[in-house]
């Protein structure tokens, strides 16, 4: 909804481990430590190891399919990538594994970032 401006600097993401994921009926939220949050609302994609599988959390049956996430556990994002059309993609340590969120909700928020008193809604 209100996109992600290219410049933003995501670096503070970097070195957070995910230490839990709680699923909602709407939303998704991937709690990492340091006080850091993201909330998914719309649309991801997680890609381990060349296969990709894409997420609609506002899809009722998206449980089904967040069990690769299951894979970042206790993992520290290694790089960040603010690709400038909204998407994010974290690039987690150890083997190829890339979370992408994805602004695809043009009349809702797709996902927040929050850490400490840091908020970024897109």
């Amino acid at each position: 909804m209100y996109g992600l401006n290219g410049s933003v600097d995501l670096g503070f993401l970097v070195g957070k481990a995910l230490l839990q994921i709680k699923a909602g009926q709407s939303q998704l939220i991937l709690c990492f430590d340091h006080d850091t949050e993201i909330c998914v609302e719309s649309s991801f994609s997680v890609n381990t190891n060349g296969a990709d599988t894409k997420v609609a959390v506002a899809n009722n049956n998206y449980m089904n399919s967040i069990g690769p996430l299951y894979l970042f556990f206790g993992r520290e994002i290694a790089s960040v990538g603010n690709n400038g059309d909204g998407s994010l993609s974290l690039v987690f340590a150890g083997d190829t594994a890339i979370i992408k969120l994805l602004d695809s909700n043009t009349d809702y928020e797709s996902y927040q970032i929050s850490c400490g008193d840091l908020l970024i809604v897109v």
